[in-house]
């Protein structure tokens, strides 16, 4: 974590240097507004996960895991396609309260792409760590997101591509980083296609308002 903050810091002052104070401040204030819609979507369904995937799993419920796993990827899913929507629809809006650039605007709709990647990628690494396995979690967050952002965002602004061909490179390393994070859960969980289906069907009454109940103050501290 030490490493994984020290490169956030140099891509952020490399960043700094390479746009030029204005286009740096339109990408600090749509990562901001990424952030927050972003972490506000999880509801605390990664936190949940954790716990409930290695509480089952210690009773030899595998099963109940993979249920509570693709139900969890599904909501977040459709949660971050939503919220993806509605932040690419009200992106001019927002842009015009704050700074009233339709460069941030254009960002913002960039962003925006990114955030169901970034739903299923939380989802699915807190699923992974109910599983006892956290090597994905380092590789993916702690090397590949800084390094990947660092890299792409690199070549984007050497191509001459500006602010937002970083955005494009941010927005490629997250869909990447949420790929291989579903590639190393369907490994690491045995799920196929028809486990899932009987997963999605098996899984109704009260486990869901227990997992639901659970949840919901998560889900308001994330909102806060």
């Amino acid at each position: 974590k030490v490493i994984f903050g020290t490169v956030i810091i140099v891509v952020g002052l490399f960043l700094a240097r390479m746009l030029g104070a204005e286009a740096f401040g339109h990408y600090a204030l749509g990562l901001t507004v990424f952030n927050i819609v972003a972490l506000s979507l999880v509801l605390g369904l990664d936190t949940a996960l954790i716990k409930w995937v290695s509480m089952v799993l210690a009773v030899n419920r595998e099963d109940r895991a993979r249920t509570m796993i693709v139900h969890g990827i599904a909501i977040a899913g459709l949660l971050g396609l939503v919220g993806g929507i509605v932040l690419c629809v009200l992106a001019v809006p927002i842009a015009g309260l704050l700074s009233g650039s339709p460069v941030l605007a254009a960002g913002l709709a960039l962003f925006a792409v990114a955030i169901p990647f970034v739903s299923v990628s939380a989802v699915a690494l807190a699923s992974l760590q109910g599983y006892q396995t956290l090597r994905p979690t380092v590789w993916l967050k702690y090397v590949w997101e800084p390094g990947g952002k660092f890299l792409l965002a690199g070549i984007a602004l050497a191509a001459g591509w500006g602010l937002l061909g970083v955005l494009v490179a941010i927005v490629l390393t997250l869909a990447v980083g949420s790929m291989l994070a579903l590639s190393a859960l369907v490994r690491r969980a045995g799920l196929t296609w028809t486990g899932v289906r009987a997963s999605w069907e098996g899984w109704t009454g009260t486990p869901t308002m227990l997992f639901a109940t659970f949840c919901l103050p998560l889900a308001v501290s994330n909102v806060i």
